[in-house]
């Protein structure tokens, strides 16, 4: 069951506290993490990999090797973030090899498989915060992850760090990334975006009177409702108390995550049909 759950980043699992038993069990949690990683990174992949290993395939797609970069970067950045920034007395009271076990499941975890071995609430704001973006990030096209996925914010930030207005495209490593694969992946990002501060608003509305009572905290509401778009699970405890309206909040938003993002991608493609004009140029300032 959890080995399954865990290749389709599903996250149920049939203990209570998730998979907080194991952390002492170092076989059956980085078993758990590999499916994880190996579910998340896409067939795509799965199937350059297998063809490379077989021999029928002389090396790497671009596609293959782009995004194996990119999730091998994020899993790292989030374990050295824990693992030299967590100070919660929780995660100092472990052991050095289950410090590194727990701090490389809680960054490939939130991309978006959702299990935990440990209580969310005892991190630190700091990586609540960096698991916050992961959750947003997710996994890889042709997965069964959620999120914008890892070559989406690969694109965006690689393109605002090096583009400029006089490029085309986008050079990575000796390929280039043409214009209209950065503009889905503007689009994808900006659509995603959009949903979220809709449901954000709409939970702080629905959940006021919580807010000012101090039962939940904006961090929590916004927490609640990027793990719901990305379809991750991780949770700051508050599920259970949110209101009827809030819990239909959630799950509209769970679905919009899941059906969503292809259906952005479909309907970028759909504009994009030939056209026999173009409109006059206009000149706007922006930044």
């Amino acid at each position: 069951f959890h080995s399954v759950s865990a290749f389709c980043n599903a996250g149920f699992s049939t203990y209570n506290d998730s998979l907080v038993s194991f952390y002492r069990t170092p076989r059956i949690t980085w078993t758990i993490t590999i499916l994880i990683v190996v579910g998340g990174i896409g067939f795509m992949v799965l199937t350059d990999i297998w063809k490379k290993l077989t021999r029928k395939k002389r090396g790497l797609s671009m596609h293959a090797k782009f995004t194996l970069g990119i999730t091998i970067s994020l899993i790292f950045f989030g374990a050295f973030m824990l693992f030299f920034f967590e100070k919660s007395e929780e995660f100092l009271s472990l052991s050095l090899s289950q410090r590194i076990m727990v701090s490389f499941f809680q960054s490939i975890t939130p991309r978006t498989a959702g299990f935990s071995v440990m209580e969310q609430g005892v991190f630190s704001p700091v990586f609540q915060f960096i698991t916050l973006v992961l959750m947003f990030i997710g996994g890889s096209p042709g997965s069964i992850a959620g999120g914008i996925k890892t070559t989406t914010f690969a694109i965006v930030f690689l393109y605002a760090l090096k583009g400029n207005s006089e490029r085309v495209g986008l050079n990575v490593g000796n390929r280039n990334i043409g214009t209209p694969i950065i503009e889905k992946a503007f689009n994808i990002m900006s659509k995603s975006i959009m949903i979220i501060i809709t449901s954000v608003f709409l939970l702080l509305i629905f959940e006021s009177a919580k807010l000012y009572s101090g039962r939940f905290s904006i961090f929590d509401i916004v927490f609640e409702t990027v793990s719901a778009f990305a379809t991750v699970g991780l949770s700051q405890g508050i599920t259970n108390e949110l209101s009827f309206m809030g819990k239909i909040v959630i799950i509209a938003t769970m679905f919009i995550g899941r059906t969503g993002i292809a259906a952005m991608a479909a309907g970028f493609l759909k504009n994009e049909r030939e056209r026999f004009f173009q409109y006059p140029s206009a000149s706007i300032a922006v930044g």
